[in-house]
């Protein structure tokens, strides 16, 4: 069996040749031996491209939807879509979030990798911006800190937030029906191992100030924080009834 660079050098259809006829049973012992060889190099040719297409840089446009462009930036196939928004923040500022990445009219999920959502060399791709609802100043734990922006989820029909570190700003509801507003870590938000700081209040949106580390063990005997919005309510409060909730409660 020839291959593909004996049948007319590189063509794209003397490959195509080959590797149809690499597709086919043989019965004669020779025709065979040479299938098999050729499958065996072209599947270490194709672990080589692999790792040759992982290792490269894509350079890849990023647009608002207006269409005003944010610039270029140079991404490798394996990048997942969430660690491209991250990358993203620093030509956005802290102040707002890449909440969505839009390629050829879909929206990337952020488990996607570059390479998966065929993403390849000078594609472009648009950016949908979410502003920051809250800035959070003087904690004493620094993370805690910053621009929070609103989550598609909710916590007992409240809205929730996170920032850019992965702290949550929720509201939780105890089995009793008291209700608090808890900064914790992303996780397991139904025990008390991840709480920074909280405060009791029914209110639809969390308190400005007021806080405290009342049996919230990771921001023990530190400053509390206080909250500005940058947002008017009725804006952070659009769209409640499309995010998806959890309802949980403890004792």
């Amino acid at each position: 069996m020839a291959g593909p660079e004996e049948e007319g050098g590189l063509s794209l259809e003397a490959v195509e040749h080959w590797l149809q006829d690499l597709l086919q049973p043989h019965c004669c012992p020779k025709k065979r031996r040479q299938v098999h060889a050729g499958r065996t190099l072209l599947l270490e040719y194709a672990d080589r491209i692999r790792a040759a297409e992982a290792e490269e840089e894509l350079n890849v446009n990023f647009i608002m939807l207006s269409g005003e462009a944010l610039g270029e930036q140079r991404l490798n196939r394996p990048m997942l879509v969430s660690d491209v928004k991250k990358h993203l923040q620093t030509l956005l500022g802290e102040e707002c979030w890449p909440s969505k990445l839009v390629f050829e009219g879909a929206i990337l999920d952020d488990q996607q990798t570059v390479g998966s959502a065929g993403i390849t060399f000078d594609s472009t791709v648009q950016v949908i911006l979410q502003p920051a609802a809250y800035l959070v100043e003087k904690a004493g734990v620094g993370i805690v800190n910053g621009y929070y922006f609103k989550s598609s989820r909710r916590m007992n029909d409240a809205a929730m937030f996170t920032n850019t570190k992965g702290i949550m700003l929720f509201r939780y509801v105890m089995r009793r029906g008291t209700p608090y507003w808890y900064f914790s870590n992303a996780g397991d938000l139904t025990t008390k191992h991840g709480d920074y700081y909280r405060i009791r209040s029914t209110d639809a949106l969390p308190p400005t100030e007021g806080w405290t580390t009342d049996d919230c063990p990771r921001g023990e005997d530190t400053s509390l924080p206080t909250l500005r919005a940058l947002l008017e309510p009725e804006v952070i409060l659009e769209d409640e009834g499309q995010s998806s909730s959890d309802t949980t409660s403890d004792a």
